[in-house]
C-alpha cells in the first residue's frame, strides 16, 4: 500500500513522525490504577479490605489498623506493575 507520492505507508501499530516511526504507547489498566500506588523505592502499595460496611461490630483499634496500606505480595507484584506501565497516573 502506497501513500500519494509513492511513499509507503507506515507499519501498522506505529505512527510516522518528521524523524521516523515512534511506537505505540502502553496503556494503563484504569482498574489497577485507582486500587494500587507505586512507594518511592518501587514497591506496589494496595489499601486493605474490611474496612467500607458493618463498622459497629469492629473495635477502634482495628478499624484504625485497616486504614494503614499494606504492601502487595511478591507473587502478584510483578503482574500489577505490567498494568501499571508509567507508574500511578
Amino acid at each position: 500500500m502506497e501513500r500519494p507520492g509513492g511513499r509507503p505507508a507506515a507499519p501498522v501499530g506505529r505512527t510516522e513522525t518528521l524523524g521516523g516511526f515512534v511506537m505505540p504507547k502502553q496503556k494503563t489498566k484504569r482498574g489497577a490504577a485507582k486500587r494500587f500506588r507505586l512507594s518511592s523505592t518501587g514497591k506496589v502499595k494496595r489499601s486493605r479490605a474490611f474496612k467500607r460496611h458493618i463498622l459497629t461490630s469492629k473495635t477502634t483499634k482495628r478499624k484504625r489498623h485497616l486504614d494503614m496500606e499494606a504492601l502487595v505480595s511478591p507473587a502478584d507484584a510483578r503482574r500489577v506493575r505490567s498494568m501499571l506501565p508509567y507508574g500511578r497516573p
